[in-house]
C-alpha cells in the first residue's frame, strides 16, 4: 500500500488507501468463497476471525464516509488514527488465514493473487451511506479468467505449470504491494523516527487490547496511579509498549512473536533498539534551545546528546528527568519522558535511592556506575515508582523554614513604648549611648521628625569579620518608641537592653508579631515596589557581597552534606554527588539574576579542585 504524501490534503492522502484496504477485504472473502471452505460448528476460530474482519470492514466504510463528509477544507481526524486503521489491514487477513488448516490457508493465498475486485463496488457501498460522495480511487489490478492451481497451466500462456512459472513472481508482487519498504532513516530524520514510533506503539497497544482485554487496562490504571494527573501522559504509550508485562512476559516479546513477519526491516530495527532501552534518571548538562540537550545518566554515567526541539525549549540545566533515551542509526532520541522534572538536589536523592534499591551489591559506592542490565525488565517499574514518589514528595513539601543568621525562626516583632513628649531629648540621648547602637538612615516612608537607630553586632556571614549584622531598629517619634526585630529572641534581648538604658522614661505599650506566612500574604496584596537602583556600582557591590559570602563556604559545615564541609564532601565519594547537586542549584539561582550581578560558581569549584562542567 503506498505511503501517504504529505503535500496532499487528508482527503486525497487517505481516501484511495482506505478504498484499497476495503478491496483487500473483498478479495479475501472471494478467495475464501472460491476455495469453498465450509462454515460449520467445528470452525469456531474461523468464524470469530471472519467476524473481526467484518467489523474491520464496517470501520473502513464508516471512516471513508466520515472523511468524505468532512470535505477537503475541514479539520481531519488525527493522521495516526488513519495510519493505525490501515496498519490493521494485513493483520486481519493473517488472522483469518491462521484460523484455517495449512493446506486451506495456502489455497486461499493462491486464490487471493488472482480474484478480481473493482473499486466501483466499494465506492457504491460508501455512496449508499447518507451524506457521502464518491471517493476517487484506482481499481485493484487483478487477472481475469479462471484461477490457476499450483499444478495447472500458468495463465501467462507459457505452457509451464503455474508453480514453476509465475507463482513466485505473483507472490513477491503482492507482498511488495502491501509492504513497501521506505527509504533508510538518516541523521536528519528524527521527526520520522518519532512518527514511526507513534505508529508502532499504536499497533502494539491494539495487539494488546485484542489479546489481553483485561490486563492492558490494569497496566494503564497502574501507571496512572503512579503518575500525577498530566505528568505521565507522554510516558504512558512507550511504557506500556516497551516495559509492561503480560503473563510474566514483556508485551513487546508477545507482539514480536506474533507480528514480526508482518513488520518491515526498519520497524524491526526500531523495536529492537527500544527493547534495549532502559528507563533511567537523566541530569540535564547543557541545553541548546530548540535543537538538542546533553544528558548524563545519573545511574550509569552515560552521556547522550539528544535531538529534541520541543523538550529543549523547556528544559533547564541542572534539573533531572525520568526518561527513555533511544539510540538508533546515529541519533539519540527521547521516547517517553515523565512530564515533571526535579531540581538537582532532589534528582540526586532519587539516584541515591535507586543505587541502593536496584540489583547489585548493597555497598555499591556512589561513584560506581549502575550497569544497564540492572535497569532492564521489571526494574523499570522500580525506577518509575522512585521518580513518582519523589515528584509527589516535592509537590507536597512544606514551605522552607525561614531563619535569621542566629538560627532563630523569622517572626517580625515590634515592641511599642510611650513617653512624655518633653522627655524626648533624654530618650534619644540614652538610646544613642547604648552599646552597639548607631544612627540609621531614614526610609522614604518614615514619618517626619523620626529619629532611627540600629543595633549592630560585629561580624557577618555575608561580609565577613569586618562586616556587621543588624539585630534590630529603634525608631523614636514625638512621644513613642518602636523597636523592630526579625525574631522573638532578638526582640527580647533588645527590649532588655533598651529598658535598662532608658526605662525610667518609657512605658511599655504592646508587642506585635507577624509570622513569615502572614508577611508574605500581606506583601502579595501590596502594590509592587519600585525596582532597586541599578548601575555598575550597585552591580559590583552585589557581586562583591556574594563573593565574600562564598569565599569561606568551602570550609563551613553544610546541612545538606550531613554537616560535612564542601571540601570534605568533595573528597568523599558518598557525598560528592550531593555536593555537585548543591552547586548546580546555586548556579540555577544565579542564572535567574541579572548577568552583571551573577556570582561565578566556578570560584567554588576551582577552590575545591573540581572540574568545571562543559558548556
Amino acid at each position: 500500500m503506498p505511503a501517504p504524501r504529505a503535500d496532499l490534503t487528508p482527503y486525497d492522502r487517505y481516501g484511495s488507501r482506505l478504498v484499497a484496504a476495503k478491496l483487500d477485504v473483498l478479495r479475501l472473502l472471494r478467495a475464501i468463497d472460491h476455495v469453498g471452505i465450509p462454515l460449520d460448528k467445528r470452525r469456531t476460530a474461523f468464524q470469530q476471525a471472519l467476524g473481526r474482519l467484518a467489523e474491520y470492514d464496517a470501520l473502513l466504510t464508516s471512516t471513508l464516509a466520515v472523511l468524505d463528509a468532512q470535505g477537503r477544507e475541514t479539520p481531519e481526524l488525527p493522521s495516526t488514527a488513519y495510519e493505525q486503521l490501515l496498519s490493521m489491514n494485513a493483520r486481519q487477513r493473517d488472522d483469518v488465514l491462521a484460523s484455517l488448516a495449512p493446506a486451506e490457508a495456502a489455497a486461499v493465498r493462491r486464490a487471493f493473487l488472482h480474484v478480481h475486485a473493482d473499486a466501483a463496488e466499494v465506492l457504491a457501498e460508501v455512496a449508499a451511506m447518507p451524506g457521502t460522495e464518491l471517493i476517487r480511487a484506482a481499481p485493484v489490478r487483478a487477472r481475469g479468467g479462471p484461477l490457476p492451481t499450483r499444478n495447472g497451466a500458468c495463465p501467462c500462456g507459457s505452457g509451464a505449470k503455474y508453480k514453476k512459472c509465475c507463482l513466485a513472481k505473483d507472490e513477491a508482487h503482492e507482498a511488495a504491494r502491501i509492504q513497501a519498504s521506505p527509504p533508510a532513516l538518516t541523521r536528519a530524520s528524527a521527526p520520522a523516527m518519532h512518527a514511526l514510533d507513534h505508529r508502532l506503539v499504536g499497533r502494539i497497544l491494539e495487539f494488546a487490547r485484542a489479546r489481553y482485554p483485561t490486563l492492558l487496562p490494569e497496566a494503564v490504571a497502574e501507571i496512572e496511579r503512579l503518575g500525577q494527573p498530566g505528568h505521565a501522559e507522554e510516558l504512558v504509550g512507550p511504557w506500556l509498549a516497551y516495559h509492561a508485562f503480560m503473563d510474566d512476559t514483556p508485551l513487546l516479546d508477545h507482539f514480536l512473536r506474533h507480528e514480526a513477519s508482518r513488520l518491515r526491516p526498519d520497524e524491526l530495527a526500531w523495536l529492537e533498539a527500544n527493547a534495549l532501552t532502559p528507563l533511567s534518571i537523566w541530569s540535564i548538562e547543557h541545553v541548546n534551545p530548540g535543537t538538542s540537550v546533553r544528558l548524563r545518566d545519573a545511574l550509569t554515567g552515560e552521556v547522550r546528546t539528544v535531538i529534541d526541539r520541543k523538550g529543549s525549549e523547556s528544559m533547564r540545566r541542572g534539573d533531572g528527568v525520568c526518561a527513555r533515551v533511544v539510540d538508533h542509526q546515529g541519533l539519540s532520541l527521547l521516547v517517553g519522558m515523565h512530564g515533571r522534572a526535579l531540581p538537582p538536589v532532589e534528582t540526586e536523592q532519587v539516584a541515591a535511592t535507586l543505587r541502593a534499591a536496584l540489583p547489585g551489591p548493597r555497598d555499591r559506592a556512589a561513584d560506581v556506575p549502575v550497569p544497564r542490565e540492572a535497569l532492564a525488565g521489571e526494574n523499570a517499574r522500580t525506577v518509575l515508582v522512585a521518580w513518582c514518589d519523589a515528584v509527589q514528595k516535592f509537590a507536597t513539601r512544606p514551605p522552607p523554614v525561614m531563619q535569621n543568621t542566629d538560627g532563630d525562626l523569622l517572626a517580625w516583632t515590634v515592641d511599642r513604648y510611650r513617653f512624655a513628649a518633653n522627655e524626648r531629648a533624654e530618650v534619644v540621648q540614652a538610646v544613642a549611648a547604648m552599646a552597639g547602637v548607631e544612627p540609621a538612615e531614614l526610609d522614604a516612608d518614615d514619618p517626619p521628625g523620626r529619629t532611627s537607630f540600629r543595633r549592630v553586632v560585629a561580624g557577618s556571614k555575608a561580609l565577613g569579620p569586618d562586616g556587621w549584622t543588624s539585630h534590630g531598629r529603634i525608631h523614636i517619634d514625638a512621644n513613642a518608641v518602636s523597636v523592630e526585630c526579625n525574631s522573638t529572641k532578638r526582640a527580647d534581648r533588645l527590649r532588655t537592653e533598651l529598658e535598662a538604658a532608658c526605662g525610667r522614661w518609657l512605658t511599655f505599650s504592646a508587642r506585635e508579631q507577624q509570622s513569615i506566612g502572614v508577611m508574605r500574604a500581606k506583601a502579595h496584596k501590596e502594590p509592587p515596589r519600585p525596582p532597586p537602583p541599578a548601575g555598575p556600582e550597585i552591580d559590583a557591590l552585589i557581586r562583591a557581597t556574594k563573593e565574600r559570602a562564598y569565599d569561606g563556604w568551602a570550609d563551613q559545615p553544610v546541612p545538606g552534606l550531613n554537616g560535612a564541609t564542601p571540601r570534605r564532601a568533595n573528597a568523599d565519594p558518598a557525598l560528592r554527588g550531593r555536593l555537585e547537586a548543591i552547586l548546580l542549584s546555586i548556579e540555577q539561582i544565579e542564572a535567574r539574576q541579572p548577568a552583571a550581578q551573577r556570582f561565578d560558581v566556578g570560584r567554588i569549584r576551582r577552590s575545591l579542585g573540581m572540574p568545571t562542567p562543559k558548556p
